[in-house]
């Protein structure tokens, strides 16, 4: 695995994928409801890492993780907090891989 990767991992999908998914979604689309917001962009989340050609235990994962990333950016309201638990998770997953 190279050092690109690493930081693609652990920095750079986290800080778009939280963008997209809590800042938008759910900052800007559902910001009248942001629980509902949390559970469609959680839903989107884990159908977007299906399509990258994970199963269904794996939506199953990535939409629980994803859901609580959400309910860190509503409790917070702010998009650092849910950016560095996503960053620390994928940390987690790649050192369990390495």
């Amino acid at each position: 695995m190279t050092g690109l990767s690493v930081i693609t991992i652990i920095i750079l999908a986290p800080i778009i994928e939280e963008f997209f998914f809590r800042k938008i979604i759910v900052g800007h689309l559902f910001f009248r409801h942001k629980y509902i917001g949390v559970i469609v962009s959680g839903l989107l989340f884990g159908g977007v890492h299906v399509i990258a050609g994970f199963t269904l235990q794996a939506f199953i994962a990535y939409t629980v993780m994803s859901l609580l990333f959400g309910f860190v950016y509503v409790k917070t309201g702010r998009l650092e907090t849910s950016i560095i638990a996503h960053g620390v998770n994928n940390l987690i997953a790649l050192l369990k891989l390495i």
